[in-house]
This record gives structure tokens, C-alpha cells and sequence, in this order.
């Protein structure tokens, strides 16, 4: 019987339900469609240390550089800390050449994502997205030609200096995912859709 009076008030706001599904599916449909691609510039860092001292040339161990590793894997994380640094940022932007994108603070620290799969490890890799190619190339260019300038003064005092090798920037573009939009927005309409109905119902029965 419920299910019956599911139908019977269903039918009756045919055009209410319609409506919702068609103007936020289309409405999805165009506005993601239009939308341009952005791209991503994704690069890597490993940063590596000299060991002030060599193995085959004292009599204790050194446990295979353990402790050069790890101020390795110290100076990374202090690394990804300047690309969330603001500070940084619009250094690096101003020397890119490229127009800043925000003025506040909390922003511009957002601007790069930073990663590493362990905590410990000396690699970290970093990406950031642009709605301009060509931009998205320079800062992640000059954010490495930055840190490959500051890392090496990192060490000199007791003759073991940091280098650091980097990879990339790979440039990926990010195409405006239509038909992933287009169909969650045509499953919301239909639970908008439903909603309104009911509600007109309720309404009209006042």
C-alpha cells in the first residue's frame, strides 16, 4: 500500500522530479565540461651525505653509515619544511618569474604537497598543481635549482656536505573528469528529486 502511494505521489509530481534531475545533470555536464585541464608537476629528491670518516680507515664500526643516513633523512624532512614555508614560496615565485597566486599566508603554504613513504628515508618527492603548463614547469624547476643551491652548504664545517639529486619535474595533465561528475550529480538529482516531491507533497496537503 506504501509502496503503491510511493508511486501515485511520484506520478502526480512528475514534472518536479524531472525537473531537478535534468537541470543538475545538464547543469554538472556543462560547467565540467568547460572547465579547463590543470597539470601537475611532480619531482623527487634524494639527498645524500659524505661520511667524514671511512670505514676501512678507523677500527670501530660505523654501522654502514647509519648515522650519516639518518641526518640525511633529517635534512629531507628540513627540505620539504621550506616548500611549506611562505616565505619560501614566494621566493621561489618571484625567481620563477611567475605571478603570485594568493597573498595570504596559509595559502601559499598550501600551494606544494609534500611526501615521503617513510619518515626516516631520504627521499621525498613533491608536486604542486597550476592552471597554466608552462608555470607549473618553472616552479617545480625552481624549486629544485633552490634546493640544490642551500643543500650543499649544509655539512661543509666538518668536511661531510650534503648533495642532493633530483628527478623531474614530471608534468601530468588533469582533464576535467565529466562523465565521474556527471554521474554522481545525476544520482544526487535523483535523491534531490525525490526529496522536493514529497516536500511539495507535504505542502499541498496543508
Amino acid at each position: 500500500m506504501e509502496q503503491d502511494n510511493f508511486f501515485i505521489i511520484l506520478r502526480k509530481r512528475t514534472s518536479i522530479f524531472l525537473l531537478t534531475v535534468i537541470i543538475l545533470t545538464l547543469g554538472t555536464y556543462i560547467f565540467t565540461a568547460k572547465q579547463k585541464p590543470t597539470y601537475q608537476a611532480i619531482a623527487t629528491v634524494v639527498v645524500s651525505r659524505q661520511s667524514a670518516v671511512e670505514q676501512q680507515k678507523v677500527s670501530y664500526y660505523l654501522y654502514d653509515n647509519y648515522y650519516t643516513i639518518g641526518a640525511s633523512g633529517l635534512l629531507t624532512d628540513t627540505i620539504l619544511s621550506w616548500l611549506v614555508s611562505p616565505s619560501t614560496v614566494v621566493e621561489i615565485y618571484q625567481k620563477a618569474q611567475v605571478p603570485m597566486p594568493h597573498k595570504n599566508a596559509s595559502k601559499l603554504s598550501k600551494i606544494f604537497t609534500t611526501k615521503k613513504q617513510v619518515s626516516t628515508s631520504n627521499v621525498a618527492e613533491f608536486s604542486l598543481i597550476n592552471s597554466n603548463k608552462d608555470h607549473a614547469t618553472k616552479i617545480s624547476q625552481t624549486a629544485l635549482a633552490l634546493m640544490k643551491e642551500k643543500v650543499p652548504q649544509f655539512g661543509q664545517e666538518n668536511n661531510a656536505p650534503f648533495q642532493i639529486s633530483t628527478y623531474g619535474p614530471e608534468i601530468l595533465t588533469l582533464s576535467p573528469q565529466v562523465l565521474l561528475n556527471t554521474v554522481v550529480a545525476f544520482i544526487a538529482s535523483i535523491l534531490l528529486g525525490l526529496f522536493f516531491v514529497f516536500l511539495a507533497e507535504s505542502f499541498s496537503k496543508k
